[in-house]
């Protein structure tokens, strides 16, 4: 993403159209690559991260499961962000991240409190909050 940046500006500022159809071949080679790779993080990572890291560390692999369908949103985010910077926008995507931030706070105590009571791992609290803001970011993103 950070290559595209200068052809972003350029485009955005030259030929619009062919801005679109970038950020539409850039989405299409990330959903190509983060598909898997966040797939992949929910079927492997509870086995890998006993393998890896021992029995004692089993609830890491409970909040893999849901850190990999963040993956997925995180690097829409990247691209999104890239193409804000790009196109002049970079001033409402930076509110937007901030407004993330503020969001997680309330959201990291609610969540981490009930997934501590209801699976006794408030990290998978704290996986869910920081899925939650970047739903929310690509939610504004694709708008």
């Amino acid at each position: 993403m950070r290559s595209l940046f200068p052809v972003i500006g350029r485009l955005h500022e030259h030929d619009p159209e062919e801005l679109v159809g970038l950020i539409r071949r850039s989405a299409r080679l990330l959903l190509v690559t983060t598909v898997p790779i966040g797939l992949g993080t929910v079927v492997v990572g509870p086995p890998f991260a006993v393998l890896l890291l021992g029995d004692e560390f089993r609830e890491t692999g409970q909040v893999l499961l849901v850190l990999g369908p963040v993956i997925m949103l995180t690097f829409a985010t990247i691209l999104f962000g890239r193409v804000a910077a790009g196109t002049g926008r970079q001033s409402f995507w930076t509110k937007l991240i901030v407004v993330a931030v503020v969001m997680s706070i309330p959201l990291d105590i609610v969540f981490v409190q009930w997934t501590d009571r209801v699976f006794s791992n408030g990290a998978i609290g704290g996986a869910m909050a920081y899925a939650a803001t970047e739903a929310m970011m690509v939610v504004v993103g694709l708008w």
